[in-house]
Parts: C-alpha cells; sequence; structure tokens
C-alpha cells in the first residue's frame, strides 16, 4: 500500500484490510471487488489484483505459508527481488539484500568514484564482474545501481547485525541522511569511512549518484460519460498506455503528435461522419471539431482538469455523449485483445463477433442509488454500469445476439455507485466527475 501513496493516506485504508482480510486464506477467497473496494482512493489498483492473486497463489501451491526459496518467491504475482528481498531478510531472518534507490545512494557514496563511465565501458564491466567479487573501487557512472547491487549482496553475508536490522538501517540512512542531493554529512555515522566524502565532502556527494531528471510527456485524456439509456460504459483494455489494467470510461489519448490511442473506432467513424456530410450537405456543429471525433458531436461537461500519474502529464476534459445501444456499437471498438471479462471465445460464444449488435435486457426493474455492472459478450473488454433510480435493484439478464443468429445470456452485476471507484482510477475519477466521493 505505501507504493506510491503517502502514509498519512494509508493508514486507514490499511486498517480496515487489515480488518477485513486477517489472513491470506480470508484475502484468498474474496472476490476482486470486495478486494478493489476496500483499496479504494489509494490509485494504482494493480497492486490490489497482485496482492489477491498473490494470496491466492500462496494457499493454492504453499499451502497457505509464504515460500522462503526466493524462486518460488519471484514467482508470485507482483513480487520482484525488492519485495522478495525485504520480506524474506525482515520476515524470516534471510540474509537477502534489499536494493532500493536509498540503498544505491548509499553505496555508490560510500564505495564508488564519481568518474563516470561510458555506457559501452559500463557494460563492459557489468560482464566482467558478472560472476566475480565486485572491485568496489572502481564502480562509476552508469554502474552505479549495479555495483551497488552486488556490493549490498556482499555485505549482508559480512555484516554482524540480524539481516531485518542491516537492510532496514541501509534504508534508514539514505532516506533521512544520505538523501538525494545534499546530504547530512556531518550526522552521518559513515562520514569517516565514506570514500566520497574523503574525497569532496557534501558537494562532492550531492552529485552522486548523478541524479536522473524525469522527462515528463504531456497528454491530452479525453473522457467520455457515454450514456445509452440509463446505461454507462466503462472499459478495459491491456493496451491503453495509462490505467491499462483497470476499467475505465472510454476515451482519447492525444499526444504532441496526434492521436495515441482510441476506445472508439476511429476509421468507422470518419467515413460515418464524411457520408453524414455528404448527405446533409452540412459541416459539423463545431468548426475546431476534425472529421473524426466521435459523432453525434460529444458536448463538454465540467471544467478541464489536471493529473500527474507516472512520468505523464495530462489535461483532461470530461465529455458526455447520449447513444442508443446501437450507435454505441457503432462507435466502439470490437478488439478481441487484452483482458476479456467473458473468458476466451468458446462455449456459447462466437470467436468473431460483429460491432453495432443491439443489445436488449431480458428483464428487471430499475433502482435507485445503484449501478449495474455486465460483462457484455458483444464488445470484447467492456463493461456497462447502469446508474438506474428506483428502489432495491433485481438480477436481471442480459441477451446479445451474435453472428450466427444465436443468442448469449448473462447475469448482470448490482454494485453500489460509490463503487465506481472500484471500477475506475479514483484520483482521475474525482477531478473529471464531480460530486464523486
Amino acid at each position: 500500500m505505501l507504493q506510491q501513496t503517502r502514509v498519512q493516506a494509508m493508514l486507514p485504508a490499511y486498517d480496515a484490510f487489515m480488518q477485513r482480510f486477517p489472513d491470506v486464506q480470508t484475502l484468498a477467497k474474496a472476490s476482486e471487488n470486495e478486494v478493489l473496494e476496500l483499496w479504494a482512493g489509494l490509485g494504482y489498483y494493480s497492486r490490489a489484483r497482485n496482492l489477491h492473486r498473490c494470496a491466492r497463489q500462496i494457499v493454492k501451491q504453499h499451502g497457505g505459508k509464504f515460500p522462503e526459496d526466493a524462486k518460488q518467491v519471484l514467482a508470485l504475482p507482483g513480487i520482484g527481488p525488492y519485495t522478495s528481498a525485504a520480506v524474506r531478510s525482515i520476515a524470516m531472518g534471510i540474509s537477502d539484500a534489499v536494493v532500493d534507490g536509498n540503498v544505491v545512494r548509499v553505496l555508490s557514496r560510500l564505495f564508488f568514484t564519481a568518474k563516470a563511465n561510458s555506457d559501452s565501458a559500463a557494460k563492459k564491466e557489468r560482464q566482467s564482474n558478472q560472476d566475480s567479487e565486485f572491485d568496489s573501487t572502481s564502480a562509476t557512472g552508469t554502474n552505479h545501481a549495479r555495483a551497488a547491487e552486488i556490493m549490498a549482496r556482499k555485505i549482508i553475508q559480512d555484516s554482524p547485525l540480524k539481516p531485518s536490522i542491516h537492510n532496514q538501517a541501509i534504508m534508514e540512512l539514505g532516506a533521512l541522511i544520505c538523501t538525494p542531493g545534499l546530504p547530512a554529512c556531518l550526522l552521518c555515522p559513515l562520514q569517516t569511512d565514506c570514500h566520497v566524502f574523503r574525497k569532496g565532502g557534501a558537494a562532492l556527494a550531492a552529485e552522486i549518484p548523478p541524479l536522473k531528471k524525469a522527462i515528463k510527456q504531456d497528454l491530452e485524456l479525453q473522457i467520455y460519460w457515454t450514456r445509452s439509456r440509463k446505461d454507462v460504459w466503462v472499459i478495459k483494455n491491456s493496451d491503453r498506455p495509462i490505467f491499462r489494467n483497470d476499467w475505465f470510461l472510454p476515451c482519447r489519448i492525444l499526444g504532441t503528435d496526434g492521436l495515441i490511442y482510441s476506445d472508439f473506432d476511429e476509421e468507422r467513424i470518419f467515413r460515418s461522419t464524411k457520408k453524414s456530410e455528404k448527405t446533409a450537405k452540412a459541416k459539423l456543429p463545431a468548426p475546431n471539431v476534425k472529421a473524426g471525433f466521435p459523432f453525434p458531436l460529444a458536448e463538454p461537461s465540467g471544467k478541464p482538469f489536471r493529473h500527474s500519474i507516472m512520468n505523464y502529464r495530462i489535461q483532461g476534459q470530461l465529455y458526455s455523449l447520449d447513444l442508443s445501444e446501437k450507435q454505441m456499437g457503432s462507435l466502439m471498438r470490437n478488439d478481441t485483445q487484452g483482458n476479456n471479462p467473458r473468458g476466451k471465445p468458446g462455449a456459447g460464444q462466437n470467436k468473431k463477433k460483429e460491432a453495432g449488435v443491439p443489445l436488449s435486457l431480458a428483464s428487471g426493474a430499475s433502482s435507485d442509488k445503484a449501478v449495474v455492472a455486465e460483462a457484455d459478450p458483444t464488445y470484447a473488454n467492456s463493461r456497462r454500469i447502469n446508474k438506474t433510480a428506483g428502489k432495491k435493484e433485481n438480477a436481471r439478464s442480459l441477451a446479445a445476439r451474435n453472428d450466427s443468429g444465436g443468442s448469449d445470456r448473462r447475469e448482470i452485476k448490482s454494485i453500489r455507485w460509490h463503487e465506481l471507484q472500484s471500477y475506475c482510477p479514483s484520483s482521475i475519477i474525482k477531478k473529471a466527475i464531480p460530486g464523486i466521493s
């Protein structure tokens, strides 16, 4: 939970999460929606999904006990070298070196010189030292991270401290004293042994390792609140550059050179728009809208907003579209790639589906303060959310015709309105849609 999340924001969610899932067995038995609901507000929902998958794999393959073997740990979903070393050293007392940015910085300053190697020289140095003891005094430049990793493994084996204390001490030293930029060298317990401090003091230490300037990419994010009767559509697509593992409202993403990603069938929209213009002998409603923009024209809803995630600076705008189900089918891409909530095409499904096939609700009544989410066999990777007005939601089923003329019926799932955040990344949804809490 602390990855990319502040402690103050994490603590309430952590307490609620641990009360609901006190052990790995309870977490493994829970549904994904239950896990995501308690993760709401923390963002980066792939962390919650990986944690859930990890719990299930531990129960299924390891009898509910976290494995000690490094290879088995690294085979668990969402666990890499850092998490593996942290768990094995702190929870199990195994001498496995944790290497994060703090550790790299401490060891780089403690042992390494300031002269930077070229990329090619660093590559040769890594290869030559792959299976041999590393000469700490020769590790320089672009090789800081690799050299620190090798040295960290060596010194934890020789450390008189417990692995848990050793790892946490180095990380805390980097977080509190040996900080990025100008460190507090006069307070450092390793000052007299620090190679860089002896060479040039804190001023030289501030240059090691060289600070990398994060290159931010500017994106324009157009989010579409797309209504079909009382339904609002959300989509999951692994090809989406951001929020690729999350349910999200249909969107278009543009960079400085133009369109990067779209949930809409841009080519079909372009053809339909040009045909409509020719038939009606009329221009598009807005002069600044080019052919290819979703048609009928989407209306801006709310104010533009800004958002930052990873290396992206996002300028966003929410748009509102009212469409019939047939229009919705004509506008949306009909991909078969990515994560399909219905599973792989098989029994009861055709591998090929025609976009634009109308959908009909077979039965049921409307309800109040509820959202209905249902897997849709016609549109791969898409799910409808139904904001209804009335009483308690009844179970309903969705009938969809496929291209062979048969039918495929599925039950829809009711969730409360505030649980939209369990489907879409809450931080940006709050900015895009006023009133979401």
